[in-house]
């Protein structure tokens, strides 16, 4: 478990400098989840965000690397030498907040190299003890976090099994967002 955060890490840079190495047109968003006995260690760039169910309570268990809310992740850009804003159409402000050059409106993602340093591909990296009970992992782009909140996605699928909870939540938030996004979805039960 000690030695999971570093290697998650540098898993992450390694992927980003093949994308980067390979001319990839756009990066993308990862989270990953070691389970180790009663320990999760999670890491994530971008806002594909992982959440714990223990039964009682719902629980964000990964970061979320959206500017829109995040001023520590918002000052790190700044203090990187990048601009935030959101964009212009026929100079007036519209859509999120985004980072530039590049235009994304996160800070942290796998091989954008258009953004710069300032947005890295060096995970936020939390250790997270399961309950002795146990618990659902739901990690979700945000074509799921966009359309429901993380309580509410919990709660829908409970008494579900796994391997039907991620269907339904695809098919919900789809429902109420459409084709807008893409809406990927896992489910792991942590016994």
């Amino acid at each position: 478990v000690a030695a999971l955060p570093s290697a998650l890490a540098a898993t992450f840079v390694a992927l980003h400098a093949d994308l980067a190495a390979a001319s990839a047109p756009s990066g993308t968003t990862a989270t990953a989840v070691a389970l180790v006995g009663w320990h999760a260690v999670v890491a994530n760039v971008g806002d594909t965000v992982a959440i714990l169910d223990t039964g009682a309570e719902v629980v964000q268990v990964s970061g979320n690397h959206r500017l829109e809310g995040n001023p520590a992740e918002t000052a790190r850009v700044r203090a990187a030498g990048s601009e935030v804003g959101p964009a212009a159409v026929e100079g007036v402000a519209a859509g999120p907040v985004r980072v530039w050059p590049g235009g994304l409106a996160m800070a942290r993602t796998l091989g954008d190299l258009e953004a710069g340093d300032a947005v890295t591909a060096v995970p936020e990296v939390r250790l997270v003890t399961l309950p002795p009970g146990g618990g659902r992992l739901i990690i979700a782009s945000d074509g799921l976090w966009d359309a429901a909140s993380a309580k509410a996605a919990a709660h829908r699928v409970r008494g579900l099994p796994a391997s039907k909870a991620a269907g339904d939540l695809v098919a919900w938030a789809h429902r109420a967002r459409g084709n807008r996004d893409d809406i990927t979805v896992i489910v792991v039960d942590a016994l």
